[in-house]
């Protein structure tokens, strides 16, 4: 069997890429993602094969969410499709984590792992799991060192948001902590305290005025 299913991957790409178009995929931020394909599924006994051959491997080790399925990847799953986005292939990472649509923090906050050559989100209902695609194996639910995959290089990542605070007057004592802050047209005044708690970035454009017995606090 493990043979057999040595050669179905072989035989599986070959074929699929061959049947695959590239499609426009964006990061949150906008930039356009390379590398991004729809690729034709497998027959139901590839599906099947793939999906017994990691279950078995994985007993007692993994959990099983869905079965195989050469129409995503890990990194495709992970970035894109549990942010709501279309089912594809994508070719790695790099993108989302280039253009700050997501930054590095400690691995107890992390939502989403890069791997050395792997994609993974943080199991939202089983602590301390995992939850990633194996190429075109299975869906499956692990420890962060129980898949088939090199842990040699581990990073973790939140979504970096934007937060806004345009054309307005503050009177009164306020507070945005977000990853990004944008500031434009602001003034603080009637000795109200401004508290600013950017985890990544401050964007200061325009006016932005402080006036006498105010307070701005930037952290």
């Amino acid at each position: 069997m493990k043979i057999k299913v040595i050669i179905s991957f072989f035989v599986l790409f070959c074929y699929s890429f061959c049947y695959s178009q590239s499609i426009e995929l964006k990061t949150p931020r906008g930039k356009p993602v390379q590398g991004v394909y729809q690729i034709n599924e497998m027959t139901q006994y590839e599906i099947d094969s793939i999906t017994t051959y990691w279950v078995d491997k994985y007993k007692n080790k993994a959990d099983f969410l869905a079965k195989a399925s050469a129409t995503y990847n890990c990194h495709s799953y992970t970035w894109n499709m549990t942010e709501g986005g279309p089912v594809c292939w994508v070719d790695g990472c790099y993108p989302y984590i280039s253009d700050s649509s997501y930054i590095r923090v400690p691995e107890a906050m992390a939502e989403k792992i890069a791997y050395s050559d792997h994609s993974a989100v943080k199991s939202k209902t089983h602590p301390g799991k995992y939850e990633s695609k194996w190429g075109p194996g299975p869906l499956m639910r692990h420890s962060p060192e129980d898949c088939p995959y090199s842990m040699s290089i581990m990073l973790y990542f939140i979504p970096c948001n934007l937060d806004s605070l345009k054309n307005q007057t503050v009177t009164s004592n306020a507070t945005i902590a977000s990853c990004d802050i944008e500031v434009q047209n602001v003034t603080v005044t009637n000795n109200a305290k401004l508290i600013l708690n950017a985890s990544h970035e401050l964007l200061i454009k325009d006016s932005f005025e402080v006036q006498l017995g105010s307070t701005l606090e930037v952290f």
